[in-house]
């Protein structure tokens, strides 16, 4: 990996320390809640030193874009109709349509020789559609700031800065009281702010073969702290993710393909304010994408999400009453550009 500018935009060592220890510190104490669909996050990795695309000291700045259109029912493996789980449904159960997600997420990410620290800014714009008893539709519109993430990275393992180490937290920085049109609050799953404090924890390695770059990336989140509202106690599901990614590059390439494969487990949400019937389960992406460099210092990435394996929770006796049916996304958009300092 590129070692050069190593002196470039360095921290004297105390300022280090005491940037690590309050980033280690705000882990345990910050507080937070959570909310965790199967399908409602995008999963590829944007993290660009583990793609090996830059290990340069200094600042960068990153503005990133996703889009999910929910609109597959599924009952563990398989899909379902919208219009049979509404004829289907004698017990007047809630039956979802659509959810539709948006996030643009400002990415603030400072590099050392072997450590880092990442700020994840998310503003989401949501959209959902559900017949809360079968037959009259009820819609909820937000736009409004999600939750934020801090994650600290230490690539000092190995020699050659290539098997890393992550640490983080996700802070309760999204509102979780949005509601449907009717007035009637949205569940808590949905909502922009999950209200839980997560502690994030992950390990990576990188490495090249030849002409080809690769990495690996596995994460652990986990609700350390959560809040009981007006709906009751909720706390999401821990979830579990895998990303593998490979890149074709030769020196002074100006476009590079990459293709990554992302996988999640997470399981069912849980407390009063939760429905763990039809939250969590196991999703598999193939994604492939492309990184152009545009000028300078400046560099733009495209990535679409591919489901290619798919096991939602689902409540087998809702499914057979019309409801117990998670929404899953076809596909994911993202798109971004990140400008190094």
């Amino acid at each position: 990996m590129n070692q050069t500018n190593t002196n470039r935009h360095k921290f004297p060592r105390a300022t280090q320390i005491t940037m690590a220890i309050v980033l280690v510190l705000s882990s345990f104490t910050l507080a937070n809640e959570a909310s965790a669909c199967a399908a409602c996050g995008c999963l590829v990795s944007k993290d660009w030193q583990a793609q090996g695309i830059s290990s340069e000291p200094g600042f960068s700045l990153g503005l990133s874009y996703d889009y999910i259109r929910q609109d597959q029912p599924m009952i563990g493996t398989h899909s379902a109709s919208i219009n049979a789980l509404l004829s289907n449904n004698p017990n007047a159960s809630e039956v979802e349509q659509l959810t539709t997600t948006s996030t643009t997420t400002l990415d603030v990410n400072y590099n050392d020789d072997n450590w880092g620290v990442d700020l994840q800014l998310p503003y989401m714009s949501r959209y959902h559609e559900t017949y809360p008893d079968g037959t009259v539709l009820n819609t909820s519109q937000s736009n409004s700031l999600g939750d934020a993430r801090v994650i600290g990275r230490y690539s000092g393992l190995s020699s050659d800065q290539t098997l890393g180490l992550m640490l983080g937290v996700k802070l309760p920085t999204g509102p979780s009281n949005i509601t449907f049109s009717d007035g009637s609050l949205l569940d808590r799953s949905l909502q922009p702010g999950t209200g839980s404090t997560d502690v994030i924890v992950g390990v990576s390695k990188s490495g090249q073969v030849g002409k080809y770059g690769w990495f690996v990336q596995g994460l652990y989140q986990t609700a350390i702290a959560t809040l009981s509202d007006i709906q009751g106690e909720y706390k999401p599901g821990d979830s579990m993710s895998l990303n593998i990614g490979v890149r074709y590059a030769t020196f002074g390439q100006k476009v590079t393909p990459m293709l990554q494969i992302n996988a999640v487990s997470r399981r069912a949400d849980s407390g009063t304010a939760a429905t763990p019937l039809v939250t969590g389960g196991e999703l598999v992406y193939l994604t492939p994408g492309v990184s152009a460099r545009l000028g300078g210092a400046t560099t733009g990435f495209a990535f679409l999400q591919i489901p290619i394996y798919q096991n939602v929770n689902a409540s087998d006796a809702g499914a057979a009453l019309g409801s117990g049916a998670q929404l899953t996304a076809k596909s994911i958009v993202s798109l971004g550009i990140k400008h190094s300092f």
